[in-house]
């Protein structure tokens, strides 16, 4: 659920996964100064099958790291299940996003073809659409 702070961000909490199209796209601890939706949009499923033609449908383990820091040039749409996109500092991960069914990762450095700043991992067992390299800068 999202909700106005006395600072006047947003707070996000995690929805139940099983709830996959009707719960936010993606869930975020930070303090947002948009809307959820405007920051991670969702991807309709046809709009995540235009995108499938472009990249690999794959299945993803939980906890399977998909994107390390420091590499670039792929980008995850969810299809099934979730992935998170963390930092590391000092040894110690911090969730940026929850991505859910419909989000997609993908941070500036990335669609820009710099490395990125951010680990994506599985939080469970679901299904991505692999851009496999094929992102080029903007």
């Amino acid at each position: 659920m999202a909700g106005a702070d006395p600072t006047g961000g947003w707070v996000f909490s995690m929805p139940p996964v099983s709830d996959a199209m009707t719960s936010p796209a993606a869930t975020t601890t930070l303090r947002l100064g948009s809307p959820a939706e405007h920051v991670f949009p969702r991807l309709t499923p046809a709009q995540m099958d235009r995108v499938a033609v472009h990249g690999q449908r794959r299945r993803v383990r939980s906890g399977e790291v998909l994107l390390e820091i420091g590499e670039s040039g792929r980008i995850f749409v969810v299809t099934a299940g979730s992935v998170e996109t963390m930092r590391v500092v000092a040894d110690v991960e911090e969730i940026i996003v929850t991505h859910g069914v419909g989000s997609f990762t993908g941070e500036v450095a990335v669609l820009s073809g710099r490395r990125g700043l951010a680990r994506n991992r599985a939080r469970e067992a679901g299904e991505v659409i692999d851009s496999v390299g094929r992102v080029t800068s903007v």
